[in-house]
């Protein structure tokens, strides 16, 4: 199973530049060249990863999140942001309050890999998460006593 990135990049080179080379790592790439773009398929799609520009044309890469945190919050942990901008107090912050991951231009095509490899950890840890709970709301809700059915589901009496 291919994972599914949606790159956010104004600079059509630099952007079938990171096209061929994630396709070459198995992943599925859609490109456009702005937020409003992006909001769109988006929309429509819930992708594996969204890799974006911080500077787009149109709303920028922390209001673009933003957007996106308002409509679909669980994409939230699956952005890489780019920059070839110096670091500026702002960008920091809303980095830090994202916790989103930040690769800085010009970056070896390795780090983008690394940063793809730690949004599918994400991922996996977030569908694991969400079908434990999915199962202990199940044995909670079959039984009627959640302690009763968190103990016997963990091998333990009440």
């Amino acid at each position: 199973e291919f994972d599914t990135v949606l790159i956010v990049e104004g600079d059509s080179t630099f952007s079938e530049l990171l096209r061929g080379y994630l396709e070459s790592q198995s992943f599925y790439v859609t490109c456009v060249s702005n937020a409003t773009e992006a909001l769109r398929h988006i929309a429509s799609t819930n992708f594996d990863m969204i890799l974006t520009e911080m500077v787009l044309r149109g709303p920028p890469g922390e209001d673009f999140y933003n957007e996106v945190e308002r409509g679909k919050p669980d994409l939230c942990r699956r952005f890489i942001f780019m920059t070839g901008h110096e670091a500026e107090r702002r960008t920091d912050y809303f980095i830090l309050r994202a916790r989103a991951l930040m690769l800085w231009k010009p970056f070896p095509m390795d780090d983008l890999l690394s940063a793809a490899q730690t949004v599918q950890r994400r991922n996996r840890l977030a569908r694991l998460l969400a079908r434990s709970r999915s199962i202990t709301t199940a044995s909670v809700s079959s039984t009627g006593d959640g302690n009763t059915a968190l103990a016997t589901k963990r091998g333990k009496s009440a």
